[in-house]
């Protein structure tokens, strides 16, 4: 995949990957590892799914912080749709971040909530029930005005 395509484009407007990615990893220590892919969408161009391998799980209320903190320094079209945990992001032969694979498990993902666990990670808590990770839309996070 090269440069143009790791590009998103969202309602006509350019995302960087890299930009969204960075203040993900930001947001919180808890944070290792963190990519962003865009998924078609007839109507957008492109949804932002973000990925986030994270050091240790807290709650719901650490991926919910971890929006807020981004929607407050990030341009609304920027802040991903969906956030999906997962132990380790795919890497290619060079070492980089598989988007390609990223896609994959995002479109596989059936999820229609805001968080997702993927259900091969082991970082889930003990207390993991299907259903149990999503948060109802009158409970996501307020966008930056």
């Amino acid at each position: 995949m090269g440069r143009q395509n790791k590009i998103v484009v969202r309602a006509g407007q350019h995302i960087a990957p890299v930009e969204v990615e960075n203040a993900l990893i930001a947001a919180s220590p808890a944070v290792l590892r963190a990519a962003v892919v865009g998924l078609p969408d007839g109507a957008m161009g492109h949804r932002v799914v973000g990925f986030l391998q994270l050091a240790y799980w807290q709650s719901e209320e650490l991926l919910v912080f971890i929006l807020s903190t981004i929607a407050n320094n990030l341009a609304d079209y920027k802040v991903p749709e969906r956030l999906i945990v997962i132990d380790a992001l795919p890497l290619d032969a060079l070492g980089n971040v598989d988007r390609e694979a990223l896609a994959h498990i995002a479109l596989e993902d059936n999820s229609t909530g805001l968080y997702a666990i993927n259900k091969s990670s082991r970082s889930r808590p003990s207390s993991y029930r299907k259903g149990s990770h999503f948060l109802p839309r009158s409970q996501q996070p307020p966008r930056r005005a």
